[in-house]
């Protein structure tokens, strides 16, 4: 009797084992599933976040070109600092990304370095840029020569031109919706794999809990024989 009683507790105890396990593992699994899709929608508003304010100090540069005084310089700066952080936080993704290929699209550890390298090409230019500006204003200020101030205008003029030019070539806006669109459908394949997950696990817990239940029943059923006998 003793036997039978713990022949039929030890396998009721395996039983509860290997269904907590599954749980276990098919939780878990859902749970990287979700933290895969909030990582790679995160890379996308971050580079919605990123392209805005990147425009935001284009857009600062070239008020400041046409109309320089310190409110417009100081405001370039304001937003220069912003972006440099959210620069920061693109190369981070992009480290990140690196090493789980499963958060991004094909390719689009590629796209992010492209985006990257090409804001620091506009943000070196801008360096320029406000030099030359700044260069001609104080030419102004101190009463230089009618013929250094025109080379310093025509200096200034030639950099501002170049720099809209190479902010318009590089296309930022074109490359930023371009790597948003392809992430989206990363992450539209991730809701469908985490839904798909979702739902095996649903069925696999309904057939298994019967399962489960009727094991348990017939082993009761055997052991309260056994007693009554």
């Amino acid at each position: 009797m003793e036997k039978i009683i713990f022949s039929s507790t030890a396998i009721l105890a395996i039983i509860l084992i290997i269904f907590t396990v599954f749980i276990s593992i098919e939780l878990d699994t859902i749970l990287k599933n979700n933290q895969k899709i909030e990582q790679a929608i995160e890379l996308s508003m971050i580079s919605l976040d990123f392209n805005v304010e990147n425009y935001h100090t284009q857009l600062e540069v070239w008020e400041y070109a046409y109309l320089p005084n310190s409110e417009r310089l100081d405001a370039f700066y304001i937003h220069k600092t912003t972006l440099d952080g959210l620069l920061n936080k693109w190369d981070k993704q992009i480290k990140e990304a690196k090493n789980d290929d499963q958060v991004i699209y094909k390719n689009g550890v590629e796209d992010m370095i492209s985006i990257s390298d090409s804001l620091e090409l506009v943000k070196k230019d801008w360096v320029g840029v406000i030099e030359s500006i700044l260069n001609y204003q104080e030419a102004i200020r101190v009463n230089d020569s009618e013929e250094r101030l025109s080379q310093l205008r025509n200096i200034s003029e030639q950099k501002i031109i170049a720099n809209e030019e190479l902010f318009d070539n590089l296309s930022f806006n074109k490359n930023v919706d371009i790597f948003v669109i392809n992430q989206k459908s990363m992450i539209h394949e991730l809701q469908n794999q985490q839904e798909k997950s979702i739902n095996d696990f649903k069925i696999i817990l309904i057939i298994l809990i019967p399962i489960a239940v009727t094991i348990c029943m017939i082993t009761n059923f055997v052991i309260i024989k056994k007693v009554k006998n």
